[in-house]
């Protein structure tokens, strides 16, 4: 309740708030509120709040609270979701405020956390692999880490704890590329994320999406496979059912050729096809090999993919049904 009050003084009566040294106390104990790992979700997703509203009238106070900043990075992998987006909201709206491209310049606590952009990328990765990422939080995201990779690849030192790590060549901004590309190989709803991030590479940093195309594009020439290989063994596939992700993958290889030079578009995807196909050799061969010196290895694997394939069968026959009834159930309803 108390934060609550204090939200409203803070946007109605700031300078009730401005007096003495009132707001600087304000701050600390939202910062305490935050730190404390004992307290309820909803004590440290108000205080959050609140420390975004105080932003509006108290911008360079709350900037330069360092602590804050460093309880805002860990606050994105926080257990709860309305926490993560709030704090991620307020991130997203700092990174937006800030030039990339001078960021040693701007009044901000990267320039006084070490490694605090890749403790940002980090837990900005950890969320896009999270498959309860939600609608709301996920354009947050994808603005954030389009905002971050140029920085990164600017600002390399900025990105590491120590200089002999910034002094040994690693490139922070191959690894983000290389942590989404991995995020990309599950199914799920963080291959959604995954390619909107894609897709954001190439429209607002487009020299970057060039230089790591290859890491891009194998997520997607996998889907794409999948996508075949799934038509060519389904019964029920038809050549007009497209499936959103099938239409998203499109889509971002449609703008990663247009963003990029189309030679080096099509170098790289031919070179990533390659690569798919020598490793699909590489497991035939180990197959066959496992099926000659451990036959029993081997039947047992065939068995549990069978089983498995029984299941997914199943499920689709399942799925099927309950589509015709529900769609013969909202036919009688329309007539």
């Amino acid at each position: 309740m108390s934060l609550h009050l204090f939200r409203i003084f803070v946007d109605e009566r700031p300078d009730l708030v401005r007096r003495a040294d009132t707001a600087r106390k304000l701050l600390d104990r939202v910062e305490a509120f935050i730190a404390d790992e004992s307290g309820e979700w909803e004590v440290v997703y108000l205080a959050i709040v609140l420390a975004d509203h105080m932003t509006k009238s108290f911008l360079g106070l709350v900037v330069g609270s360092t602590d804050l900043w460093k309880l805002m990075i860990q606050a994105l992998i926080h257990e709860h979701g309305w926490v993560r987006l709030a704090s991620c909201r307020m991130l997203s709206a700092h990174l937006l405020s800030l030039d990339s491209q001078n960021l040693t310049k701007e009044a901000t606590f990267f320039n006084e956390v070490p490694g605090s952009l890749h403790h940002v990328a980090r837990n900005l990765c950890v969320l896009v692999g999270s498959d309860d990422i939600s609608e709301e939080l996920t354009p947050l995201v994808v603005k954030s880490l389009t905002w971050l990779l140029p920085a990164m690849q600017r600002h390399p030192k900025l990105c590491f704890e120590t200089m002999s790590e910034a002094n040994d060549g690693r490139d922070p901004a191959y690894w983000v590329l290389t942590r989404l590309a991995n995020i990309a190989k599950s199914k799920g709803t963080r291959r959604a994320s995954v390619f909107k991030c894609f897709a954001a590479f190439a429209n607002f940093c487009p020299d970057i999406a060039s230089k790591y195309l290859e890491l891009m594009l194998e997520p997607l020439n996998r889907v794409e496979r999948e996508v075949k290989n799934k038509e060519m063994s389904s019964t029920f596939a038809t050549t007009n059912n497209t499936s959103d992700e099938t239409q998203l993958v499109r889509d971002v290889l449609q703008l990663l050729e247009e963003q990029c030079d189309s030679d080096e578009f099509l170098r790289a995807l031919a070179a990533v096809k390659k690569r798919a196909l020598e490793k699909n050799e590489q497991r035939r061969l180990q197959t066959k090999t496992e099926a000659v010196t451990d036959p029993e290895s081997f039947s047992r694997k065939r068995m549990e993919k069978q089983d498995r394939e029984r299941k997914r069968r199943k499920r689709r026959v399942e799925e099927q049904r309950s589509n015709r009834g529900a769609r013969a159930k909202r036919n009688r309803h329309e007539s």
